[in-house]
């Protein structure tokens, strides 16, 4: 094994959170049926009115027990909000749930584990 290719992969931590990513078209269906508690959250936090966009621009996932997506969404022009979602394993039978939200992003904050 060469150098350059050890240094192209990236090390996987166990229950780390992965590398920043495309939204993909199953992260973004999970994001639609979310919207409405996303809302929810960000009002309860103090985010007064509605999202004028809803574009999921990146996210990283950790896995538990279930799945963490930490998802990058553009809600208007230039602002930007962090969510957190838990998607428990099948076996659980739950529905997904908006674990929590953090206001006032910009376009270049790297999504962390929050």
């Amino acid at each position: 094994i060469n150098a350059e290719y050890m240094g192209n992969l990236e090390m996987a931590v166990c229950g780390g959170v992965g590398a920043s990513r495309p939204v993909d078209a199953e992260v973004a269906e999970l994001l639609n049926e979310l919207r409405p508690a996303i809302l929810s959250s960000a009002q309860a936090q103090g985010f007064n009115g509605v999202f004028s966009e809803f574009h999921p621009v990146s996210y990283s996932t950790q896995v538990v027990a279930g799945t963490n997506y930490f998802v990058k969404i553009r809600v208007n022009t230039s602002d930007f909000i962090h969510v957190r979602i838990f998607k428990a394993l099948p076996h659980a039978h739950a529905a997904p749930t908006v674990h929590s939200v953090q206001l006032h992003k910009h376009a270049d904050d790297p999504i962390t584990h929050f």
